[in-house]
């Protein structure tokens, strides 16, 4: 009898372990990449909100001052001159933004 109760004891401590890595893993894991629309709105929202644009600041998104951005054949693209010339974001997940006071924009 004392065997059973040390087999299910040992069973549920398992089960429980399992459960936090489980956790543990999660927490770990890298927040999904936004959607291109949701980033497009955002970024449109950002700049109507402050009227000073959004600044691109790594690689993935180039650099420079934006005013606009669109969603275009599934990709992002910002414009840094009112809609004349569009450049498109390749790699949103790398993709960092923020506004005229080095605030981050979060997508």
């Amino acid at each position: 009898m004392n065997k059973e109760k040390e087999l299910k004891e040992l069973a549920r401590r398992e089960q429980r372990i399992q459960r936090e890595f489980e956790r543990e893993q999660a927490r770990c894991l890298p927040p999904p990449a936004p959607s291109v629309t949701r980033a497009a709105r955002r970024l449109n929202d950002h700049h109507l909100r402050t009227c000073a644009g959004f600044y691109a600041s790594n690689s993935a998104a180039g650099s420079g001052r934006y005013f606009g951005a669109r969603v275009h054949a599934g990709k992002l693209e910002i414009t840094p001159d009112f809609g004349e010339t569009w450049e498109i974001v390749e790699d949103l997940a790398g993709a960092a933004f923020h506004d005229h006071n080095g605030r981050r924009i979060h997508l």
